[in-house]
């Protein structure tokens, strides 16, 4: 007998939601440049600050990179292709495979070289967010695995998770 077919929870539609959401967010962001030149003029605005340049540094890779592992939960719907690439784990096509693309090649219309410095910082951080997210899911279903008698939870393996 087959098992019947259910629907996802409202929680996981609206994680996909927020996910098309803000890879508009981002394409948009980089459409209101026409060249490198406005966008450099554009950040040269915001940031005549040395501490609001080192702010920028930092802060701005661990906002995407915070971002990556988010999107890197949640895969393409219907979309069934494994992504296998050096120094990241075997993963599912996901929306941070999307937004890193997305980044990549926005960066290279730009500025072709700028783009090319930026690659292995962009590829860094996608490794980053789906080897966490890999992680996670394996944790999640070794715990699964270790369901005491009551079918609760044991309390070490859920901390892992």
């Amino acid at each position: 007998m087959a098992s019947p077919v259910t629907s996802p929870p409202p929680s996981l539609l609206i994680a996909h939601g927020i996910a098309i959401v803000l890879m508009g967010f981002i394409i948009q962001g980089f459409l209101s440049f026409k060249d490198i030149t406005e966008a450099l003029g554009f950040y040269g605005v915001y940031h005549r600050d040395p501490i609001n340049q080192l702010i920028h540094f930092f802060g701005v890779p661990a906002i995407i990179c915070s971002l990556l592992v988010f999107l890197a939960h949640l895969n393409m719907p219907k979309l069934n292709l494994t992504i296998t690439i050096p120094f990241v784990k075997e993963h599912r096509f996901n929306y941070a495979t999307v937004a890193t693309l997305i980044y990549i090649s926005c960066y290279l219309s730009l500025d072709l070289y700028g783009g090319l410095l930026y690659f292995p910082v962009a590829y860094m951080e996608y490794a980053i967010a789906n080897n966490l997210a890999v992680g996670d899911q394996e944790n999640a279903r070794s715990a699964e695995k270790s369901k005491n008698a009551s079918g609760k939870l044991d309390s070490l393996s859920w901390t892992g998770t």
